[in-house]
């Protein structure tokens, strides 16, 4: 189990992954300067794995940010997930895993201008994969993704995204 709180700063904006894309739809109107926005964050994030038996481990996590845009206003952002691992599934050295839920996602907005009309519906992401290990020094990780409510709005169309991992091992 772990509990971590980070005290962040920084005059990159984009830097702080807090970029106009990561904010989906933050305003109605896109009239708000976020590249030349100075952030001070306090993030918090608690996670947990807990191995029930030698092939089953359940894994979970959350996160907390409060930033504070200087000079533009306050944001709030959320994630958090749950997850199952199936360490050693067909042979010793594979894994296979699902995991879902909330993408970093902004919560709450409120610009000192007003304007803090934005979609804050959860970003939620399904992921699924299998590692297998095709000898001692390679193996081959295909997954999928699924994302609901991209760019955090429920109007949008899910979005499926299939993956290969090949990871070569010296």
């Amino acid at each position: 189990k772990l509990l971590l709180g980070v005290r962040g700063y920084t005059t990159l904006f984009r830097s702080a992954n807090l970029n106009p894309a990561a904010l989906g739809n933050a305003t109605s109107l896109g009239t708000v300067d976020f590249d030349s926005a100075k952030v001070e964050s306090n993030s918090f994030g608690v996670e947990t794995s807990l191995r029930l038996t030698p092939n089953i481990v359940l894994n979970g996590w959350a996160g907390y940010t409060d930033a504070e845009l200087i000079g533009l206003g306050d944001a709030e952002i959320w994630n958090f997930a749950a997850g199952i691992a199936f360490p050693d599934l067909g042979k010793k050295g594979n894994l296979a895993g699902i995991f879902g839920g909330a993408a970093p996602t902004l919560r709450g907005l409120d610009l000192d201008d007003g304007n803090s009309n934005f979609d804050n519906d959860f970003a939620y992401q399904v992921s699924a994969f299998y590692k297998y290990k095709v000898n001692n020094n390679i193996s081959v990780t295909p997954g999928v993704v699924w994302l609901l409510n991209p760019n955090q709005s429920s109007d949008n169309d899910d979005v499926v995204i299939g993956t290969l991992r090949t990871t070569f091992t010296f």
